[in-house]
């Protein structure tokens, strides 16, 4: 790392030296700060680690790119493995997620975006379609059921301005959007956004498009309450359309030769994903005196095609359900609370397999009807003692309950009878408890959490059709000590540190045809702990380290007679550190200088294959003059060549590695009107 850090310093101390030669004045970076929500969650501004990013930081060094910014929180990684491809590991989650995202609830303005398979098309959202971000890491959301990984929660915004702009960059990357308000009174807001992308790739066979409508509805209730109760209500649709192309991973010595290459076979099979997806949800939010009521109930559908080199699925997909928030201050004006509610959601889904034929379905294998169900109730007591200039405590314990099953109907099988079959996993109760000191210049807190994550549909009925009825749920405490410390105005430093104890800790692997399967892997230890900076060094200068430490290991761990016990688990870098400097120059002018380092990731159980450490530097250079924005943004400017997503335990074909992109230069504008 050292000949890394070599790199890093010049290139700080030339910005500094130009930064030196302006007076212009800065506004202070939104970057990973604590978050303090007005709603739903007011209460829980200390008592959970949670950070939360902003849109402008978001759309740095990539404008409809999600990575580059989310990967700024500690303890995240958002993951690429080809243009469209995502996965949100938190706390190393992406171990169990080939397809997708695992382990981590995500919610788009309050609208459940993982289903109640544990499915999370992440790549139906643009950017366009988020103003800030909030991630809550490790079983701390009692709310959406407490999940090991943690929860993801998107919002926009009514007071977002208008604004239209696009992008052009290398590959022959395209990006256009525009965010409208169509009518703005003191009762309504009524707001459409709609984004396109596309680019070719920077691998063989890996096209993308992506097109999104939204349409929001801000009703404010009036000025006047009902029967006392003050009232708001937000409605938003967002229909997506999206097809990208899947190259594939490659072996260590396919990767070695040409890392942008694509599997053999892929292009042949024309193996690919083409979704059409709407969904859409209400949330309604009532005030009284001291209650506050909030429920969102939503809809969901879309239809699913994808070729690939070993079969090829079509699957329809129909979804509803809702939540509840119903929250009691115990004195007015006070933190002291009690809140209660739940979350229930239904999926229907047609599933049907082919044999692989070119892009088109071949003879049909099976067809399935799949019922999925998720329940969630919760209720959690938060109590205040004394206040800031004698310190002030906070005591917070809660408890969640979360039902999970499926039902599979397999009404055709191909040389075999039809078949019932489901998975009822056993109810489970999640406690939480911490114990916060609050400051006038910071806080700290102490917490326990025990939490749950049941085999997702796709874990339980796998790629093949086979159903693995013997995967067990996930299950694990974790202890944690964070807190944060605002020394000024100027400075603010967060730093936790955590164990995770995992039994039955799921973890993938293919089998000897390719398919991806999933087994329990006994007991794992999951340690780490995590460090966010915001420090304005001076009026033009705002500098944001961040680090991650997070050495895990099997505990109990065996796979045909060989023990793993000690070994890393596979999936995640022990070692994170990430640095953002940015500057304001005159004129408007700024500068953005992005450091990222990951140590080696092990991607075996054995850790014989690892993905080698790598750097990267982006540098972004723009103006902001009366509402126009234009920049210019370097990616990955060291040429390395890296992976921000790799297959984990391929038992067939050495198939581990799937490239990010080289170099490469984007050039935007955006107009705020």
């Amino acid at each position: 790392m050292l000949r890394y850090v070599s790199l890093l310093v010049p290139c700080l101390l030339l910005s500094l030296k130009l930064a030196g030669q302006t007076d212009s004045t800065s506004t202070p970076q939104e970057l990973v700060t604590a978050v303090v929500s007005a709603q739903p969650e007011p209460e829980q501004s200390i008592t959970t680690p949670s950070q939360t990013i902003k849109a402008k930081v978001l759309r740095r060094f990539a404008a409809q790119d999600f990575t580059p910014g989310m990967n700024r929180i500690p303890g995240v990684r958002f993951e690429q493995r080809t243009p469209g491809s995502y996965r949100i590991s938190i706390r190393n989650t992406a171990r169990r997620s080939p397809f997708g995202v695992r382990d981590v609830q995500v919610y788009w303005n309050d609208i459940p975006l993982t289903e109640p398979g544990g499915d999370t098309p992440l790549n139906f959202i643009d950017l366009t379609n988020v103003d800030v971000s909030k991630v809550t890491k490790g079983p701390n959301s009692l709310r959406s059921g407490s999940p090991l990984g943690g929860t993801v929660e998107f919002k926009t915004l009514a007071d977002a301005t208008n604004q239209v702009g696009g992008q052009l960059g290398e590959f022959n990357t395209k990006a256009g959007y525009g965010r409208f308000t169509l009518r703005d009174s003191t009762a309504a807001k009524l707001q459409v956004r709609v984004a396109h992308r596309s680019t070719n790739g920077h691998r063989d066979w890996s096209n993308f498009r992506r097109t999104t409508a939204q349409i929001s509805l801000y009703n404010y209730g009036g000025t006047e309450p009902w029967h006392g109760w003050n009232y708001a209500q937000e409605t938003h649709a967002l229909a997506t359309r999206l097809d990208y192309n899947l190259p594939g991973a490659l072996t260590p010595e396919q990767y070695d030769e040409d890392p942008y290459g694509s599997r053999p076979g892929s292009v042949q099979s024309r193996a690919a994903i083409d979704y059409e997806n709407l969904f859409a949800g209400s949330t309604f939010k009532a005030e009284k005196n001291l209650w506050t009521i909030r429920g969102t109930g939503y809809l969901t559908g879309f239809r699913f095609d994808n070729p690939f080199n070993i079969n090829h699925k079509r699957e329809t997909n129909f979804g509803f359900g809702g939540r509840t928030v119903i929250r009691r201050s115990l004195v007015l004006g006070s933190q002291s609370f009690l809140a209660f509610g739940g979350e229930a959601q239904q999926q229907f889904r047609d599933s049907r397999q082919f044999d692989p034929n070119g892009g088109i379905p071949g003879d049909l294998q099976f067809n399935d009807e799949i019922s999925s169900q998720r329940f969630v109730a919760y209720a959690e007591l938060g109590k205040t003692i004394g206040n800031l200039a004698i310190g002030r405590y906070q005591l917070n314990a809660g408890l969640s309950a979360q039902k999970v099953r499926y039902a599979v109907d397999r009404s055709f099988e191909r040389g075999g009878t039809r078949s019932t079959a489901s998975s009822d996993f056993d109810l489970f109760l999640a406690p939480r408890i911490s114990l916060s000191r609050e400051f006038s210049k910071g806080a700290v807190s102490v917490l326990a959490a025990r939490g749950s994550s049941n085999p997702t549909l796709r874990e339980f009925r796998t790629n093949d059709g086979g159903l693995n009825r013997e995967l067990l749920p996930e299950e694990g405490i974790t202890f944690e000590i964070f807190g944060n410390w605002k020394p000024s105005n100027a400075i603010e430093i967060r730093a936790n540190a955590y164990l995770a104890r995992l039994n039955q800790t799921i973890t993938t692997f293919q089998d000897v045809s390719g398919v991806q399967l999933f087994r329990n892997a006994g007991r794992t230890r999951q340690p780490g702990a995590e460090l966010a900076i915001d420090w304005q060094l001076a009026d033009a200068i705002n500098i944001s380290p961040a680090y991650s430490y997070q050495p895990y290991t099997y505990r109990d761990y065996e796979v045909d007679g060989v023990s793993f016990a000690g070994r890393p688990m596979p999936g995640l870098p022990k070692h994170t550190a990430d640095v953002l400097l940015h500057i304001d120059l005159p004129k408007g002018i700024y500068s953005d200088f992005n450091f990222r380092y990951e140590s080696e990731n092990p991607l075996d159980d054995a850790g014989d294959v690892v993905a080698d450490e790598f750097v990267l530097l982006r540098l972004q250079v723009g103006i902001h003059i009366k509402g126009y924005h234009v920049f210019v943004a370097g990616d990955n400017l060291l040429d390395e060549v890296y992976s921000l997503g790799n297959d984990i335990n391929p038992q067939f074909g050495n198939r581990y590695f799937q490239a990010a992109p080289p170099r490469n230069v984007n050039v935007g504008a955006s107009f705020d009107f």
